[in-house]
């Protein structure tokens, strides 16, 4: 939990707070020993970040985006809750809210204001990254590296200045504007798993490690960085196995990560397209949202930000057990 020194430089909410840490993991050494920063300091880091420095920009004309909800069986039940933090919270003009999953889903129980579309994920991805993803990746992994595939082979191919992707489980309870002129923000979390940066670095050769990681559960792609990306090591079909083909380079089966990647790689190779922001996520177990399932959507997401007011997001994680709370 951050201490009290933390949510005093948290409440000061400065924009030269966030450009002075940019500056200064940017610069940070390359030695492995040192990497990541030690777990307060990447606390510290995360939570003194502003919450919307794009506000402070000209935002007349905010760049128009699409967003992308990844959704598995066991979350379609919280669409409706994250769509409508997606509309209510989302700065940026939206062109369209693509879910996007490996089954059927009923559109009319979860569309909203017929701005939803529908999509299965067979119907999306390329016949060559169905066929890397089947032979290079272990079949109880396959359904966790396909969203992250998807993720990046929908923002690659998106003509929208940006594409926001978040998680079915995840819901967006402040007001932050994602991209504006082509300078977005980026979330460093608290988490850090060395097998990210080990499958980033592997396959992006100019994505060395940070001291801290992107991998949140929303992020804004844009397009023309990913493709910048993958058109890097020699387009997607070539550039998707070479990332696959990294989490096998070891003893055991590494886990790989778009957010991660994408962040490090945006860091290192256009650093003045990004400016930090705080996360500000909890993890809120499932069993507390019982007794508003009757309620509308729009109902249940105004209890849920009034019961967890000074956070950004929220995630309803599947595995937490009843009664959990905690930041993340």
């Amino acid at each position: 939990m951050p201490s009290l020194v933390t949510k005093i430089l948290r409440d000061v909410d400065s924009l030269n707070t966030g450009k002075l840490i940019k500056r200064m993991l940017i610069s940070f050494p390359k030695i492995d020993l040192i990497i990541p920063l030690t777990y307060r300091l990447r606390i510290v880091v995360a939570e003194i970040l502003p919450n919307n420095p794009i506000s402070h920009c000209d935002t007349t004309s905010t760049d128009e985006i699409e967003v992308m909800i990844p959704c598995v069986k066991k979350d379609i039940h919280l669409l409706p809750l994250c769509i409508s933090g997606v509309l209510e919270n989302c700065g940026n003009p939206i062109k369209g809210i693509r879910v996007i999953s490996n089954e059927v889903i009923e559109l009319d129980r979860h569309n909203s204001q017929g701005r939803v579309s529908f999509e299965l994920e067979s119907k999306i991805l390329p016949d060559f990254a169905v066929h890397a993803i089947n032979e290079l990746i272990p079949v109880d992994k396959r359904g966790w590296v396909t969203k992250q595939v998807l993720s990046m082979w929908v923002a690659y191919n998106s003509q929208a200045s940006g594409v926001l992707v978040i998680d079915a489980d995840t819901v967006l309870l402040q007001n932050r504007n994602f991209l504006h002129n082509g300078v977005q923000v980026l979330f460093p979390v608290v988490e850090y798993n060395s097998y990210d940066a080990a499958t980033t670095e592997f396959t992006w050769q100019s994505a060395k490690s940070l001291p801290i990681s992107f991998t949140a559960h929303h992020l804004l792609l844009q397009p023309k960085q990913v493709r910048s990306m993958f058109d890097s090591i020699g387009g997607f079909e070539v550039g998707i196995r070479k990332w696959l083909t990294s989490t096998t380079q070891g003893h055991s089966w590494r886990p790989l990560s778009d957010m991660h990647s994408y962040g490090t790689w945006l860091m290192r190779n256009n650093s003045d397209s990004a400016v930090l922001a705080r996360w500000g996520n909890l993890r809120v177990s499932r069993d507390l949202l019982s007794g508003l399932g009757s309620e509308s959507p729009q109902k249940i997401y105004s209890e849920v930000k009034a019961s967890y007011q000074g956070y950004m997001s929220i995630s309803f994680h599947h595995y937490l057990e009843d009664g959990y709370v905690g930041s993340e």
